[in-house]
Protein backbone atom coordinates (compact mmCIF):
# COMPACT_ATOMS: atom_id res chain seq x y z
CA UNK A 1 0.00 0.00 0.00
CA UNK A 2 2.74 2.57 1.05
CA UNK A 3 4.47 1.62 -2.29
CA UNK A 4 1.25 2.10 -4.03
CA UNK A 5 0.95 5.57 -2.65
CA UNK A 6 5.26 6.34 -3.60
CA UNK A 7 4.17 5.63 -7.46
CA UNK A 8 1.12 7.67 -7.24
CA UNK A 9 2.73 10.64 -5.75
CA UNK A 10 5.67 10.72 -7.64
CA UNK A 11 3.91 10.58 -10.58
CA UNK A 12 1.95 13.26 -9.72
CA UNK A 13 4.61 15.52 -8.54
CA UNK A 14 6.16 14.61 -12.38
CA UNK A 15 3.24 15.57 -13.97
CA UNK A 16 2.99 18.96 -11.95
CA UNK A 17 7.01 19.62 -13.20
CA UNK A 18 6.08 18.45 -16.36
CA UNK A 19 3.21 21.06 -16.66
CA UNK A 20 5.32 23.88 -15.33
CA UNK A 21 7.95 23.15 -17.51
CA UNK A 22 5.71 23.52 -20.62
CA UNK A 23 4.26 26.71 -18.47
CA UNK A 24 7.57 28.23 -19.33
CA UNK A 25 8.39 27.47 -22.31
CA UNK A 26 4.79 29.21 -23.69
CA UNK A 27 5.31 32.00 -21.27
CA UNK A 28 8.76 32.55 -23.07
CA UNK A 29 7.44 32.15 -26.67
CA UNK A 30 4.81 34.65 -25.92
CA UNK A 31 7.02 37.10 -24.46
CA UNK A 32 9.23 37.09 -27.73
CA UNK A 33 6.09 37.33 -30.01
CA UNK A 34 4.19 40.10 -28.24
CA UNK A 35 5.71 43.69 -28.70
CA UNK A 36 6.89 44.05 -25.47
CA UNK A 37 10.49 45.03 -24.33
CA UNK A 38 12.85 42.38 -24.54
CA UNK A 39 15.51 41.19 -21.70
CA UNK A 40 18.44 39.23 -21.02
CA UNK A 41 16.10 37.15 -18.85
CA UNK A 42 13.67 36.09 -21.82
CA UNK A 43 15.81 35.11 -23.99
CA UNK A 44 17.90 32.69 -20.85
CA UNK A 45 14.66 30.98 -20.19
CA UNK A 46 14.23 30.32 -24.12
CA UNK A 47 17.43 28.97 -23.99
CA UNK A 48 16.44 26.70 -20.95
CA UNK A 49 13.09 25.63 -22.79
CA UNK A 50 15.77 24.27 -25.62
CA UNK A 51 12.99 25.92 -28.09
CA UNK A 52 14.01 27.87 -31.44
CA UNK A 53 15.24 31.18 -30.69
CA UNK A 54 12.74 33.50 -33.05
CA UNK A 55 13.33 36.80 -32.49
CA UNK A 56 13.61 38.42 -36.03
CA UNK A 57 12.78 42.36 -36.57
CA UNK A 58 12.32 42.81 -32.70
CA UNK A 59 14.49 45.26 -30.67
CA UNK A 60 17.29 44.31 -28.70
CA UNK A 61 19.47 47.22 -28.57
CA UNK A 62 21.56 48.28 -25.70
CA UNK A 63 21.49 44.78 -24.04
CA UNK A 64 23.81 42.45 -22.38
CA UNK A 65 23.50 38.73 -24.43
CA UNK A 66 27.52 37.64 -23.68
CA UNK A 67 28.10 34.17 -23.35
CA UNK A 68 24.91 32.96 -24.26
CA UNK A 69 24.00 29.72 -26.42
CA UNK A 70 22.28 31.51 -29.47
CA UNK A 71 23.28 28.63 -31.66
CA UNK A 72 20.92 28.66 -34.66
CA UNK A 73 19.41 31.86 -33.52
CA UNK A 74 16.81 33.95 -36.16
CA UNK A 75 17.56 37.36 -35.95
CA UNK A 76 16.65 38.55 -38.72
CA UNK A 77 16.06 42.41 -39.09
CA UNK A 78 16.20 42.60 -35.48
CA UNK A 79 17.73 45.72 -33.82
CA UNK A 80 21.22 44.80 -32.40
CA UNK A 81 22.53 48.00 -31.97
CA UNK A 82 25.12 48.64 -29.10
CA UNK A 83 24.21 44.49 -28.11
CA UNK A 84 27.27 43.06 -26.04
CA UNK A 85 28.00 39.25 -27.68
CA UNK A 86 31.39 39.11 -26.27
CA UNK A 87 31.48 35.01 -26.43
CA UNK A 88 28.53 34.20 -27.15
CA UNK A 89 27.90 31.59 -29.61
CA UNK A 90 26.05 32.68 -32.99
CA UNK A 91 27.16 29.64 -34.71
CA UNK A 92 24.64 29.09 -37.71
CA UNK A 93 22.44 32.61 -36.79
CA UNK A 94 20.60 34.45 -39.10
CA UNK A 95 21.34 38.29 -38.92
CA UNK A 96 20.32 38.83 -42.21
CA UNK A 97 19.24 42.42 -42.57
CA UNK A 98 19.86 43.05 -38.92
CA UNK A 99 20.99 46.37 -37.76
CA UNK A 100 24.24 45.65 -35.68
CA UNK A 101 25.66 49.68 -35.23
CA UNK A 102 28.56 49.65 -32.90
CA UNK A 103 27.34 46.07 -31.73
CA UNK A 104 30.04 44.20 -30.16
CA UNK A 105 31.29 40.43 -31.63
CA UNK A 106 34.21 40.04 -29.75
CA UNK A 107 35.48 36.35 -29.33
CA UNK A 108 31.65 35.53 -30.49
CA UNK A 109 31.61 32.20 -32.25
CA UNK A 110 30.61 33.38 -35.61
CA UNK A 111 30.46 29.69 -37.54
CA UNK A 112 28.22 29.98 -40.11
CA UNK A 113 26.95 33.13 -39.17
CA UNK A 114 25.01 34.77 -42.09
CA UNK A 115 25.25 38.79 -42.08
CA UNK A 116 23.88 39.65 -45.70
CA UNK A 117 22.61 43.15 -45.72
CA UNK A 118 23.93 43.71 -42.17
CA UNK A 119 24.47 47.14 -41.12
CA UNK A 120 27.68 46.28 -39.39
CA UNK A 121 29.00 50.53 -39.33
CA UNK A 122 31.72 50.83 -35.82
CA UNK A 123 30.67 46.54 -35.46
CA UNK A 124 33.25 44.88 -33.36
CA UNK A 125 35.06 42.06 -34.48
CA UNK A 126 37.96 39.71 -33.49
CA UNK A 127 41.11 40.28 -35.69
CA UNK A 128 41.60 36.28 -36.39
CA UNK A 129 37.70 36.47 -37.93
CA UNK A 130 39.63 38.41 -40.98
CA UNK A 131 42.64 36.71 -41.37
CA UNK A 132 41.34 34.67 -44.98
CA UNK A 133 39.53 35.14 -47.95
CA UNK A 134 37.96 32.16 -49.52
CA UNK A 135 35.55 30.79 -51.81
CA UNK A 136 34.28 27.54 -50.37
CA UNK A 137 34.28 24.11 -52.02
CA UNK A 138 32.31 23.96 -55.20
CA UNK A 139 31.45 28.05 -54.55
CA UNK A 140 28.62 27.04 -52.94
CA UNK A 141 29.37 29.81 -49.83
CA UNK A 142 31.07 32.77 -49.59
CA UNK A 143 33.37 32.93 -46.16
CA UNK A 144 35.95 35.35 -44.14
CA UNK A 145 37.19 33.53 -41.74
CA UNK A 146 34.47 32.10 -40.08
CA UNK A 147 31.99 33.95 -41.37
CA UNK A 148 29.85 33.23 -43.93
CA UNK A 149 28.25 36.36 -46.01
CA UNK A 150 26.37 34.06 -48.44
CA UNK A 151 24.93 30.67 -49.79
CA UNK A 152 25.08 30.45 -53.60
CA UNK A 153 23.02 28.80 -55.83
CA UNK A 154 24.21 30.29 -59.33
CA UNK A 155 21.23 32.84 -58.61
CA UNK A 156 22.99 36.53 -59.62
CA UNK A 157 20.78 37.62 -56.03
CA UNK A 158 23.02 35.98 -53.97
CA UNK A 159 26.21 37.75 -55.71
CA UNK A 160 24.08 40.76 -54.82
CA UNK A 161 23.93 39.53 -51.59
CA UNK A 162 27.22 38.54 -51.04
CA UNK A 163 28.72 41.70 -52.60
CA UNK A 164 26.28 44.10 -49.75
CA UNK A 165 27.63 41.64 -46.89
CA UNK A 166 31.49 42.72 -47.70
CA UNK A 167 31.02 46.65 -48.38
CA UNK A 168 28.99 46.42 -45.22
CA UNK A 169 31.88 44.80 -43.34
CA UNK A 170 34.44 46.81 -45.68
CA UNK A 171 32.91 50.22 -44.36
CA UNK A 172 32.89 49.19 -40.50
CA UNK A 173 36.35 47.89 -40.93
CA UNK A 174 37.61 51.03 -42.46
CA UNK A 175 35.59 53.47 -39.96
CA UNK A 176 37.85 51.13 -37.12
CA UNK A 177 40.89 52.03 -39.23
CA UNK A 178 41.80 48.63 -39.69
CA UNK A 179 42.75 49.40 -43.62
CA UNK A 180 44.32 46.05 -43.84
CA UNK A 181 41.07 43.77 -43.75
CA UNK A 182 38.56 46.43 -45.09
CA UNK A 183 40.75 45.95 -48.17
CA UNK A 184 40.25 42.31 -48.35
CA UNK A 185 36.40 43.27 -47.84
CA UNK A 186 36.26 45.53 -50.60
CA UNK A 187 37.91 43.19 -52.76
CA UNK A 188 35.50 41.04 -52.41
CA UNK A 189 32.83 43.17 -53.25
CA UNK A 190 34.41 43.79 -56.47
CA UNK A 191 34.55 40.16 -57.37
CA UNK A 192 30.93 39.75 -56.33
CA UNK A 193 29.84 42.24 -58.27
CA UNK A 194 32.20 40.70 -61.26
CA UNK A 195 30.26 37.68 -60.76
CA UNK A 196 26.42 39.84 -61.08
CA UNK A 197 27.80 40.27 -64.27
CA UNK A 198 28.78 37.01 -65.53
CA UNK A 199 27.53 35.88 -69.16
CA UNK A 200 26.92 33.03 -68.33
CA UNK A 201 24.81 34.16 -65.46
CA UNK A 202 23.00 36.92 -67.27
CA UNK A 203 22.25 34.51 -70.59
CA UNK A 204 20.44 31.73 -67.58
CA UNK A 205 18.87 34.70 -66.24
CA UNK A 206 17.18 35.96 -69.66
CA UNK A 207 15.90 32.71 -70.65
CA UNK A 208 14.26 32.30 -67.08
CA UNK A 209 12.60 35.66 -68.00
CA UNK A 210 11.58 34.77 -71.06
CA UNK A 211 13.10 38.06 -72.83
CA UNK A 212 12.86 38.47 -76.53
CA UNK A 213 16.09 37.45 -78.31
CA UNK A 214 17.13 40.83 -79.51
CA UNK A 215 16.61 42.70 -76.08
CA UNK A 216 18.45 39.05 -74.22
CA UNK A 217 21.03 39.60 -76.61
CA UNK A 218 21.89 43.42 -76.27
CA UNK A 219 22.04 42.80 -73.03
CA UNK A 220 24.17 39.58 -72.80
CA UNK A 221 26.51 41.94 -75.01
CA UNK A 222 26.66 44.68 -72.68
CA UNK A 223 27.27 42.71 -69.14
CA UNK A 224 29.93 41.12 -71.36
CA UNK A 225 31.61 44.26 -71.61
CA UNK A 226 31.20 45.16 -67.99
CA UNK A 227 32.38 41.89 -66.57
CA UNK A 228 35.49 41.68 -69.15
CA UNK A 229 35.89 45.48 -67.52
CA UNK A 230 36.30 44.03 -63.80
CA UNK A 231 38.18 40.96 -64.92
CA UNK A 232 41.14 42.67 -66.20
CA UNK A 233 42.02 45.10 -63.35
CA UNK A 234 41.71 42.17 -60.82
CA UNK A 235 43.97 40.14 -62.94
CA UNK A 236 46.56 43.03 -63.27
CA UNK A 237 46.35 44.16 -59.98
CA UNK A 238 43.35 43.10 -57.52
CA UNK A 239 41.80 46.38 -57.89
CA UNK A 240 44.61 48.31 -57.17
CA UNK A 241 45.68 46.49 -53.69
CA UNK A 242 48.58 43.72 -55.16
CA UNK A 243 51.62 45.41 -55.38
CA UNK A 244 53.06 41.84 -56.05
CA UNK A 245 50.48 41.13 -58.71
CA UNK A 246 51.87 44.09 -60.80
CA UNK A 247 55.88 43.41 -60.36
CA UNK A 248 54.87 39.35 -61.02
CA UNK A 249 53.51 40.45 -64.91
CA UNK A 250 56.69 42.85 -65.53
CA UNK A 251 59.18 39.99 -65.11
CA UNK A 252 56.81 37.89 -66.80
CA UNK A 253 57.06 40.20 -69.87
CA UNK A 254 60.87 41.32 -69.37
CA UNK A 255 62.10 37.44 -69.12
CA UNK A 256 59.13 35.54 -71.09
CA UNK A 257 56.39 37.29 -73.50
CA UNK A 258 58.94 39.78 -74.71
CA UNK A 259 61.87 37.55 -75.49
CA UNK A 260 59.92 35.07 -77.12
CA UNK A 261 57.67 37.65 -78.70
CA UNK A 262 60.80 38.81 -80.50
CA UNK A 263 61.76 35.28 -81.60
CA UNK A 264 58.26 34.99 -83.05
CA UNK A 265 58.12 38.11 -84.77
CA UNK A 266 61.18 37.60 -87.24
CA UNK A 267 64.12 38.01 -84.64
CA UNK A 268 67.06 40.14 -84.82
CA UNK A 269 69.85 41.21 -87.16
CA UNK A 270 73.03 40.14 -85.65
CA UNK A 271 75.11 41.32 -88.86
CA UNK A 272 75.11 44.90 -87.48
CA UNK A 273 76.82 43.64 -84.36
CA UNK A 274 80.20 41.74 -85.44
CA UNK A 275 81.80 41.73 -81.75
CA UNK A 276 78.46 39.51 -80.22
CA UNK A 277 77.94 37.74 -83.43
CA UNK A 278 81.83 36.47 -83.03
CA UNK A 279 81.32 35.86 -79.48
CA UNK A 280 78.25 33.69 -80.20
CA UNK A 281 80.23 31.55 -82.76
CA UNK A 282 83.50 31.21 -80.61
CA UNK A 283 81.10 29.45 -77.85
CA UNK A 284 81.54 25.57 -77.99
CA UNK A 285 79.01 24.43 -75.36
CA UNK A 286 75.33 24.54 -76.75
CA UNK A 287 73.68 25.56 -73.64
CA UNK A 288 75.98 28.41 -73.04
CA UNK A 289 75.49 29.17 -76.68
CA UNK A 290 71.59 29.53 -76.10
CA UNK A 291 71.82 31.49 -72.96
CA UNK A 292 73.69 33.92 -74.19
CA UNK A 293 71.68 33.74 -77.13
CA UNK A 294 68.83 34.16 -74.55
CA UNK A 295 70.94 37.35 -72.86
CA UNK A 296 71.16 38.93 -76.37
CA UNK A 297 67.46 38.87 -76.93
CA UNK A 298 67.05 40.03 -73.02
CA UNK A 299 68.89 42.93 -72.99
CA UNK A 300 66.71 43.94 -76.33
CA UNK A 301 63.57 43.54 -74.69
CA UNK A 302 64.72 45.99 -71.35
CA UNK A 303 65.79 48.45 -74.11
CA UNK A 304 61.97 48.61 -75.72
CA UNK A 305 60.26 48.52 -72.11
CA UNK A 306 62.48 51.09 -70.70
CA UNK A 307 62.32 52.74 -73.91
CA UNK A 308 66.45 53.66 -73.81
CA UNK A 309 68.80 52.76 -76.44
CA UNK A 310 71.94 50.61 -75.44
CA UNK A 311 70.92 47.25 -77.17
CA UNK A 312 73.51 46.70 -80.27
CA UNK A 313 70.97 44.31 -81.72
CA UNK A 314 68.42 45.81 -84.40
CA UNK A 315 64.86 44.57 -85.27
CA UNK A 316 64.81 42.03 -88.53
CA UNK A 317 62.06 43.30 -90.02
CA UNK A 318 58.85 45.70 -89.59
CA UNK A 319 56.74 43.09 -87.68
CA UNK A 320 59.68 43.17 -85.16
CA UNK A 321 59.20 47.15 -85.06
CA UNK A 322 55.43 47.16 -84.45
CA UNK A 323 56.32 44.08 -81.55
CA UNK A 324 59.19 46.33 -79.88
CA UNK A 325 56.58 49.39 -80.12
CA UNK A 326 54.04 47.60 -78.29
CA UNK A 327 56.56 46.59 -75.61
CA UNK A 328 57.83 49.72 -75.03
CA UNK A 329 53.81 51.02 -74.36
CA UNK A 330 53.43 47.90 -72.19
CA UNK A 331 56.46 49.51 -70.29
CA UNK A 332 55.14 52.70 -69.86
CA UNK A 333 51.82 51.05 -68.81
CA UNK A 334 53.27 49.02 -66.34
CA UNK A 335 55.66 51.98 -64.33
CA UNK A 336 52.33 53.80 -64.18
CA UNK A 337 50.35 50.94 -62.68
CA UNK A 338 53.05 50.23 -60.21
CA UNK A 339 53.40 53.56 -59.23
CA UNK A 340 49.54 53.94 -58.55
CA UNK A 341 49.10 50.73 -56.77
CA UNK A 342 52.25 51.28 -54.46
CA UNK A 343 51.27 54.88 -53.54
CA UNK A 344 47.37 53.26 -53.20
CA UNK A 345 48.80 50.63 -50.86
CA UNK A 346 50.77 53.24 -49.01
CA UNK A 347 47.77 55.50 -48.57
CA UNK A 348 45.57 52.79 -46.63
CA UNK A 349 48.60 51.82 -44.51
Amino acid sequence: MINLLKTISRKILNSLLGLLEQGERQQALDDTRTDKIIRRSDIERLIRAEKTIDLQQKDLSDLDLSELNLEGANLYGANLSRVNFVRTNLAGANLRDSICVETNFLDALLRDTLFHNADLRGAYFSPYSFRTFHRGRFRTKWEIGDIRLANLTGKISDYHKAREACLSISRNLHEQGNFSDATVFRVAAMRANRATRSPFKRYKLYREQGRRYFVAFTGLVRNSFKWFGLIIPDALCVYGESVWRVVIWIILILFVVGPLSIFVSGGLNWSNAPEQSQILLQIDNPFVQSAYFYFQYLLYVFDSFTTTDFSVLEPRNDFVRLVSGLLAFIGIFFAGLLGFVAGNRIRNM
